[in-house]
């Protein structure tokens, strides 16, 4: 959210030169609006997630792979602007990487839940034919 707030604020964050790729793909203000709009969403995804537990493992792990691609897009911006490799690129692949990590930790809690019954369908199915084996 503090990337939409900075990027809809009546600066030119795009006229800096390493925003040169960025800029030609999408105006500032619509950057911003996506950045605000993901943002309260993830914010959302997270307070609903605090409340309710690991059957939310869901929306997080879609949350955190989104703001995976988000960071990574901005620094393949950076990066394909050529010279002078900025700080930026180093912020923005930490960034990156941490969001893949967090999008890890919500699929093992999914896995955790056994979100998708998966577990569940299988132990029903062995329980099953257990059942019909003994009953002949």
């Amino acid at each position: 959210m503090a990337v939409g707030l900075v990027l809809v604020a009546p600066t030119n964050t795009f006229g800096n030169e390493s925003f040169r790729v960025i800029a030609s793909v999408i105006t500032e203000w619509k950057a911003g609006a996506l950045c605000l709009f993901f943002g309260s969403v993830h914010l959302i995804a997270l307070w609903v997630n605090g409340r309710r537990g690991r059957e939310t493992s869901l929306i997080r792990t879609f949350g955190c792979l989104g703001g995976f691609v988000f960071w990574l897009a901005i620094t393949l911006g950076f990066l394909l602007t050529a010279s002078p490799i900025t700080t930026g690129v180093a912020v923005y692949t930490i960034l990156a990487l941490a969001e893949l990590q967090a999008s890890g930790r919500a699929a093992s809690d999914m896995a955790a839940k056994d979100a998708f019954g998966f577990r569940a369908r299988r132990r029903q199915n062995g329980a099953g034919s257990s059942r019909s084996s003994s009953a002949a």
